[in-house]
C-alpha cells in the first residue's frame, strides 16, 4: 500500500491556511463558499479550463477543490510575468471567464459586495499571485475565487490591468516606462475585446484602488496587522498616480 499524500502548505490564503494534498486543495470555507461553488460548478459545465473543480466540503468545514497545475507568481515577481504573451493571455482568460459565468445563479451571500451593473460574475482579484504559470512561464489557469461577485466586466479588467500593466508606484514591480504601461493598458483591452476607452479603464482602476485602500485599512484594525497599513498607503499613492495618467490620455 502506498504512502498517503503529505500536506503541503501553499503560499497565500489570506482567509485561512491553504493546504495541498496530492491533487486536491483544502482551504477554509466561509458563508460565501456555497455561492463560489455554484460558480465553479457552472464554469465546469460551461467547459471553462484552468479553474478549480469543486470536490466537496470536509467535516472540519474546509472546502476541497482540485489542484490547478502550475505555479503562482509570488513577490518579488519573476521576469516572465511581464511578457507580452502573458498580458494577452490573461486578458483572454478574463474574457473566457466572464463569458462562461453568464447564466450562473447569482444568489449570495458573496464575500465581496456585488457591483452594478452586474453583467457577469467577476473573479475580483486577477493578479500574478492568483494566475498559475507552467514551467515555461505561460499562463495555465486562475485560482482563489473567494472574492468572486456579480459585477461589470470592467471591474475585473481594471484590477487585472493595474496588476499586469502594471500601474503602480512600487519600483520593484514596475519594469516599464509610463508610455509602455499605457500601451499595455490598450493591448489588454484589445485582447479582451471590449470597446472601453483608456480613460474609462483608468477611472475604474482608481475606484478599485480607493476600495482596496479602505479594505486594507479596515483589515489592519480587524486583524491587528500594521503591515496592512503599508498596503493601504501604496494603494493611495497608486490611485494618485493613475489619476495623473487620466489627465494625459
Amino acid at each position: 500500500m502506498g504512502q498517503p499524500d503529505q500536506d503541503e502548505v501553499l503560499a497565500g490564503g489570506n482567509s485561512g491556511e491553504v493546504v495541498r494534498r496530492g491533487d486536491t486543495v483544502l482551504r477554509t470555507a466561509g458563508e460565501w463558499t456555497p455561492a463560489v461553488h455554484r460558480l465553479l460548478r457552472h464554469l465546469e459545465s460551461a467547459g471553462m479550463p484552468g479553474v478549480p473543480r469543486v470536490l466537496g466540503v470536509e467535516d472540519d468545514r474546509r472546502e476541497r477543490l482540485s489542484f490547478v497545475p502550475g505555479e503562482c507568481a509570488q513577490y518579488p515577481l519573476p521576469d516572465h510575468v511581464w511578457g507580452e504573451d502573458v498580458l494577452l493571455d490573461v486578458a483572454r482568460l478574463t474574457r473566457r471567464l466572464h463569458d462562461a459565468s453568464i447564466g450562473c445563479d447569482r444568489t449570495g451571500p458573496w464575500r465581496s459586495v456585488p457591483v452594478e451593473p452586474s453583467e457577469v460574475i467577476c473573479h475580483v482579484d486577477i493578479a500574478p499571485y492568483n494566475v498559475t504559470f507552467d514551467e515555461g512561464g505561460r499562463v495555465v489557469g486562475l485560482i482563489d475565487f473567494d472574492h468572486a461577485t456579480p459585477a461589470p466586466r470592467i471591474w475585473d479588467v481594471a484590477h487585472a490591468v493595474y496588476r499586469f500593466a502594471p500601474l503602480t508606484t512600487d519600483p520593484s514591480t514596475d519594469p516599464f516606462t509610463e508610455d509602455e504601461r499605457l500601451a499595455r493598458v490598450d493591448a489588454f483591452v484589445d485582447a479582451y475585446g471590449w470597446p472601453w476607452t483608456r480613460a474609462e479603464v483608468l477611472a475604474v482602476i482608481v475606484q478599485r484602488l480607493v476600495g482596496l485602500e479602505d479594505h486594507a485599512t479596515a483589515e489592519s484594525v480587524k486583524q491587528a496587522r500594521s503591515d496592512l497599513l503599508e498596503h493601504a498607503a501604496l494603494y493611495r499613492r497608486d490611485a494618485a498616480f493613475v489619476r495623473s495618467l487620466i489627465g494625459v490620455v
